[in-house]
């Protein structure tokens, strides 16, 4: 989840991926107090994804709507 601050619209391009070389336990999901007070962070710490974000919505697919980026 991304955050923003301000009063103008913009866009976030975000491509990557969790490098864990081979060892799925090397990746941490740590509890962070700002994260967990704009209800995105994990709730306790963990290497598993589906534990980090089990408290998130599913994810849902959408287009982009019309207005989105308005200023308005």
């Amino acid at each position: 989840m991304i955050v923003g601050a301000g009063d103008r619209p913009c866009v976030v391009i975000a491509v990557g991926a969790r490098e864990h070389r081979g060892d799925p336990e090397s990746i941490r999901y740590p509890v962070d107090k700002t994260a967990l007070r704009h209800r995105a962070g994990a709730q306790e710490e963990t290497s598993d994804p589906r534990a980090a974000y089990a408290h998130l919505p599913p994810r849902e697919w959408s287009r982009y709507r019309e207005g989105w980026l308005s200023d308005e």
